[in-house]
């Protein structure tokens, strides 16, 4: 079947995008508007980076379809985390967090049938995102060079783990490789550790917040000069991003920055201590020059502050395992609490070392709606994470929890 190209819809390249004043009919009752109202997206991807990236611009107004074959995305058959079950009165807790905000379809696009309904969603679209390797795609007439002769103005947004070019850019990969290719697990934990696993999904969420910061880029030109084009991301170029502090230091001398142990840090007033009650509290004073007199009085160290050995930041350095110690023993004398309370009338730079089960209870975390309530249809009541930003009027919000397998959109675009 032929299908009409998809023509320029006038000065608004953005197709169904209104400018705020023209937006008043479709919001009855006074609802704010939100950023992405009006922009369609096609979301072809799986597990983690492609579905968190589209989920993001869903999170902002986008429409999005997440786009499955028939045995679903394999990350609704995750069904453990570390022993915990990820499969909760028979939906999955981590799918639904990649995944709200969107309607969805199941198409077999080895099938024509299945490549026609893509393509007319590809017609009726702003956005079209995967992270299906580009050899696959193309096989499957899903690259960008086709999809294009269907909508000359689609954003093809694509994210792979190593990059579109190099000898390594048709290799699959998840994020343990993606972390260990980084560097990232040899530069993190203390010298003569084995390699050390950051948080999970670390890798996939950086490249996720690239992906979707690379299609907003792709839209904003699109929207300024009525172009088309295909955007490449990928989870190791997210990850050196990620480590540019550490990365930096390495392109100008060559050699590994060492991994930090704690009792041989060489700025102590940027290290760690355990407080009696077991909880450890951070500082980070990198000009510890400035604020080594106000830290001795806090600590009540003031007999140390003018000493020959700890008088100056060089002085500190030199004689740093001394200070360690010395500053171990007094936090050992209180706890976390009380040195809270003392720290809190200064401006020195502190906090507590929470675990995730602390951070979820924090008020800070909460009043932020970082972790929000949600009264979700299939679970009730229920936490669920928020939103990193906010803006005062074109809110992200959560619309509609993640589709079921199998569902479809209650129209074609």
């Amino acid at each position: 079947m032929n299908r009409k190209k998809s023509e320029d819809q006038g000065t608004y390249y953005i197709k169904g995008h209104k400018p705020a004043e023209q937006r008043g009919a479709d919001n009855p009752g006074g609802k704010m508007p939100q950023i992405l109202e009006g922009i369609k997206v096609i979301d072809w991807s799986l597990f983690h980076v492609g579905p968190v990236a589209a989920g993001m611009l869903a999170d902002a107004g986008a429409d999005v379809i997440h786009v499955e074959e028939r045995n679903g995305d394999p990350a609704r058959g995750i069904s453990r985390f570390y022993g915990l079950p990820l499969v909760v009165k028979d939906r999955n807790i981590i799918f639904e967090e990649f995944n709200r905000n969107k309607r969805g379809i199941t198409l077999d696009l080895k099938k024509p049938e299945g490549l026609e309904v893509m393509y007319h969603l590809v017609e009726k679209s702003d956005v079209f995102l995967t992270n299906f390797r580009l050899g696959a795609i193309k096989k499957l007439g899903l690259d960008y060079d086709t999809l294009v002769k269907y909508n000359p103005k689609i954003i093809y947004a694509h994210s792979s783990t190593f990059g579109p070019k190099g000898p390594d850019r048709d290799r699959p990969g998840l994020e343990p490789i993606t972390l260990a290719s980084s560097g990232m697990m040899l530069s993190s934990g203390e010298e003569g550790m084995p390699p050390i696993v950051p948080t999970t999904g670390m890798g996939d969420r950086i490249g996720a917040i690239f992906l979707a910061y690379a299609t907003l880029l792709a839209l904003l030109a699109r929207e300024r000069l009525g172009i088309s084009q295909f955007v490449s991301t990928s989870a190791l170029g997210g990850m050196l991003n990620l480590e540019g502090w550490s990365l930096i230091p390495v392109l100008f001398y060559g050699n590994d920055p060492p991994r930090q142990r704690r009792d041989s840090c060489n700025n102590p007033l940027n290290n760690f201590y355990l407080c009696k009650d077991g909880v450890w509290i951070q500082f980070a004073m990198l000009q510890s020059d400035r604020h080594w007199p106000e830290f001795c009085r806090a600590v009540g160290i003031q007999d140390i502050e003018k000493s020959e050995k700890f008088e100056n930041e060089q002085k500190r350095m030199d004689n740093h395992p001394e200070l360690i110690s010395i500053l171990d023993r007094k936090f050992a004398e209180k706890s976390y609490d009380e040195w809270k309370s003392i720290f809190q009338k200064t401006d020195l730079l502190f906090t507590r070392i929470n675990k995730l089960s602390d951070v979820v209870k924090e008020p800070q975390v909460l009043e932020n709606n970082f972790i929000f309530d949600w009264d979700h249809p299939h679970w009730g009541k229920i936490k669920f994470p928020g939103f990193c930003y906010e803006f005062s009027k074109t809110p992200a919000s959560i619309r509609r929890p993640a589709p079921n397998l199998g569902s479809i959109p209650r129209k074609f675009y």
